[in-house]
């Protein structure tokens, strides 16, 4: 019997804020998993999503207690979250990157109302949540109120329940970038180093999903994929039984971006090795944070020798790839689950249960 008491939760979704799709990427994976995950899991939520685009006070649910918000700046999305306040819904905020200002490798910008939203939303959300502890610090000053932090995870069940040796494997690589190339100072040298691997290894190929940059187009080692839900992705994911990935990434060799990076979230690792695809991975803050090197993951300087070298054994060497696929596969369940967060979630929800 369904309980009574749960919680109503209403979820809004946006247009991505670095491409031209209808919905993002943040919202889904932040907001949607592991609400999923406590409305199958728990008997103390329940959960609708509204699209930023149809806002309107009649699309909110007369029953809804709380409405979810990630990275929403645009003006419709603070007038809803501003009637939902004068009805007595709780308003969440969360952040998952630094929205303040966005490196020149985006196609995003930050404009002067969207700074404004950003602040009023900083002023009215009861919660405000952030992914890290980077950004716990960062937003604290435009927030008087607390700031929690609730980190990521990966539902490993919904798609992946178990590890096993693959029965199939291609012979091919897999890159995602909702927006373009991260990085500047070894971008060059990067795509020399992936045109020099398919040149030398010309059964293998490159499966890009997101924003295809120009560099790469034409390129005939590489199959573009598009754009996927966060769900869809990763059934895409399991379905091309990917040999590995790789995940390149500016460091401090792009002091502009560096700190924009360093707020960024592991959330490839967590995508990949849950789903048991062993990755190479840039050496940067992110990742050296949560990867076990050699073991659960590849990192690497971003300089032509590491990446070619990590490519070049990643490729030849099947044993060295089943164990980063299990080692990672382990580490993401039992220290990344989708249980973490959403505890986290359900704790702040029920401060609102009426």
């Amino acid at each position: 019997m369904q309980n009574p008491n749960r919680v109503k939760v209403a979820v809004v979704q946006r247009k991505s804020n670095v491409s031209s799709v209808p919905f993002s990427l943040s919202v889904e994976c932040r907001l949607m998993e592991p609400l999923e995950y406590l409305q199958t899991r728990s008997d103390t939520v329940n959960f609708e999503v509204i699209s930023e685009a149809q806002l309107h006070t009649e699309n909110l649910s007369a029953d809804i207690q709380i409405v979810l918000f990630n990275k929403h700046l645009s003006s419709d999305a603070l007038k809803m979250a501003r009637v939902a306040k004068s009805r007595g819904v709780a308003v969440f905020f969360d952040l998952d990157d630094w929205v303040m200002g966005f490196p020149a490798y985006s196609g995003a910008r930050m404009s002067a109302e969207n700074f404004e939203n950003f602040q009023s939303f900083m002023e009215l959300a009861d919660e405000v949540t952030v992914a890290n502890e980077r950004l716990l610090h960062e937003i604290r000053p435009f927030r008087n109120n607390n700031v929690e932090l609730l980190t990521n995870g990966f539902y490993t069940e919904k798609y992946w329940p178990h590890i096993t040796p693959p029965d199939v494997e291609s012979k091919k690589i897999v890159l995602t970038n909702a927006d373009f190339l991260k990085m500047q100072s070894f971008k060059a040298e990067f795509l020399q180093v992936i045109d020099d691997f398919f040149n030398v290894h010309s059964d293998w190929s490159l499966d890009y999903y997101g924003k295809l940059p120009a560099e790469l187009k034409g390129k005939p080692y590489i199959r573009y994929m598009g754009y996927f839900s966060y769900p869809t992705h990763k059934e895409r994911l399991i379905q091309e039984h990917y040999a590995f990935s790789i995940t390149p990434l500016g460091g401090i060799e792009d002091r502009d971006c560096f700190f924009f990076n360093s707020c960024k979230n592991p959330f490839k690792f967590l995508d990949y090795a849950g789903l048991g695809i062993p990755g190479i991975y840039s050496c940067v803050p992110i990742y050296e944070g949560c990867i076990d090197p050699d073991r659960t993951g590849v990192l690497v300087q971003n300089t032509i020798e590491e990446w070619r070298r990590a490519m070049d054994k990643m490729s030849s060497d099947a044993n060295w790839r089943q164990a980063i696929r299990v080692n990672g596969f382990v580490d993401v369940k039992n220290k990344h689950h989708m249980r973490f967060p959403a505890q986290k979630m359900e704790q702040l929800f029920l401060k609102y249960l009426r």
